[in-house]
């Protein structure tokens, strides 16, 4: 029997409103620091070795991908989340029944996509249970990769608002299972209750707790606490996701970037005998460890080689003393 934990949507709108430097210094129990902060602008001026112009902000929840928004669209409570009109969930059926027939096979040609340990996945369809899925936010087809790694069990996908304020595009998205994450009060009072529905009927619920989209990024950043709540307060398992990369052989004269693959990580449950604040944040960091450990232990194996199998022009002047 589940143990119900009861978290509030105040309590729900204040974290992930905290500045990140605020937020993991409070759940820490530590006062903010500059020394913490100047570490992280380390950190965050990253280069990526696949591309000479990839720069990526200091500020994690800058976005890199920026949409125009045309329509004035307002989500509060009356706006439809879930779809629960049979024919629209007639032909989300059959959209997604064609896109995981064709998409597999383009991002396969693509970018070589496969998956490893499945195993996990299907242990958790076959109880029965509702689940989060989370990932690293690191590539333009990364929500179409973690869909397909949830497959055959239909993934829910919580957006951001300004996708459903595109024409045409918010229609697409909205039968494939997208619901936006809403800027108002009333809107997030009635995202966390279908939330919940989601949870408590067994379906899988995906998110990307970096936040922002940042192509290509070799490093895991913060993890954002929201979604994390709704594991704890439904006692549900979150199943990490990590999209790492891999070395091209026969197709590297095709795209100078490196192939992707989703490691599926096992099941991480929270932890039910911490108040539910503190649980919220055990499981945060949990899961974000575990995915730390898999992708940067293997995407800094991966570019460390292919620095050092730069062939002599390829270096810079630097480099080249370096060797000597």
């Amino acid at each position: 029997m589940a143990e119900k934990r009861h978290i509030s949507q105040k309590d729900l709108l204040a974290e992930d409103k905290k500045p990140l430097s605020e937020r993991t210094a409070e759940e820490a129990g530590a006062t903010p620091a500059s020394a913490s902060v100047d570490k992280k602008k380390k950190e965050k001026s990253h280069i990526l070795p696949v591309s000479d112009t990839m720069e990526y902000p200091e500020n994690e929840d800058e976005h890199m991908m920026e949409s125009n928004t045309f329509l004035d669209v307002v989500f509060d409570e009356n706006f439809e989340y879930i779809i629960r009109n049979p024919i629209k969930k007639f032909f989300g059926c059959l959209l997604w029944m064609f896109g995981m027939t064709l998409l597999p096979i383009v991002t396969f040609f693509m970018y070589g996509f496969k998956v490893k340990n499945k195993k996990y996945i299907r242990r958790i369809i076959k109880s029965g249970s509702g689940a989060l899925t989370v990932s690293n936010h690191v590539h333009m087809m990364d929500c179409v990769m973690a869909c397909q790694t949830n497959w055959p069990k239909m993934s829910y996908l919580p957006t951001l608002h300004t996708t459903f304020q595109l024409p045409y595009v918010r229609h697409i998205v909205h039968l494939l299972n997208a619901f936006p994450i809403p800027n108002t009060t009333a809107g997030t009072k009635k995202f966390i209750e279908e939330m919940d529905g989601l949870l408590k009927r067994g379906k899988f619920v995906h998110f990307f707790p970096e936040g922002a989209l940042w192509p290509w990024y070799d490093k895991i950043r913060t993890f954002k606490p929201g979604a994390f709540h709704f594991a704890v307060k439904n006692n549900v398992p979150v199943i990490p996701l990590a999209i790492k990369y891999r070395p091209r052989k026969l197709t590297k004269i095709f795209s100078k970037h490196p192939l992707v693959s989703i490691e599926v990580l096992p099941p991480v449950y929270p932890n039910t005998e911490l108040p539910a604040k503190k649980s919220v944040y055990d499981l945060t960091m949990r899961v974000h460890d575990a995915i730390a450990q898999c992708v940067e232990y293997n995407n800094e194996k991966y570019f460390t080689q292919k620095v050092n199998k730069k062939r002599f022009w390829q270096r810079s002047p630097k480099e080249e003393n370096k060797t000597e």
